[in-house]
Order: C-alpha cells, then structure tokens, then sequence
C-alpha cells in the first residue's frame, strides 16, 4: 500500500505549481526542435529540387547541341567538298573520319 501512496505522490510532486515553468521550458524547447526539423526538411527538399532541375537543364541542353554538332560536322564536310572542287575516296575518308572521330573500316567490311 505505501509503494501505491508512494508513487501518486510522485507523479503529484511532477505537476505541482512549482514545475510549470520548467513544463513551460520543456513544452516551448520541444515545440522549436521540431519546428527546426521541419525547416531543415523543406530546405533539404527545395534543396534536391534545385538539383534535379539543375542536372535537367544541363541533361537537355547537351541533347540539344547534339544534333547542331552533328549538322556541323555536316556542313563543314559540305563546305570541303565544294573548296575542293573534286576529292577522291581516300582524301574524303581521311577528312570525314577525322572530323567525325570514327575509326576506319576494314576494307574488307566497306560497301561496294
């Protein structure tokens, strides 16, 4: 019976007058933790936002210059073919391979 009286005096003495300041402190300190851990999250997740839509943009303007790359090693093979008036195979090969950065092909793999 006295370890019954014992503790209900216990938890009393917890929440007497003279503690609620220190419910208050608690109260208030927990309150701001966790209003800190929201904050922290939101800036982590506009954080990572800004990172996807960073690596996005980067990701479609190097698909975008992909092609006018291409069309540049086009044109200027065009533009070679009409300063140098007539250019046999191995002069085009040569020139379009390097340009191009292919390897060359086996003579025995090439179309006739």
């Amino acid at each position: 019976m006295s370890r019954k009286k014992a503790s209900s005096e216990h938890t009393r003495l917890l929440f007497v007058p003279e503690n609620s300041a220190i419910w208050l402190v608690a109260i208030v300190g927990l309150s701001l933790s966790f209003a800190a851990l929201l904050l922290i999250q939101q800036q982590l997740e506009a954080h990572k936002i800004l990172d996807f839509e960073w690596v996005a943009h980067n990701r479609i303007r190097a698909l975008n210059h992909g092609p006018d790359n291409s069309l540049s090693a086009i044109t200027t093979l065009r533009d070679h073919l009409v300063a140098s008036g007539r250019v046999d195979g191995d002069g085009f090969r040569v020139f379009a391979d390097s340009l191009l950065g292919w390897t060359a092909v086996p003579a025995g793999c090439r179309a006739s």
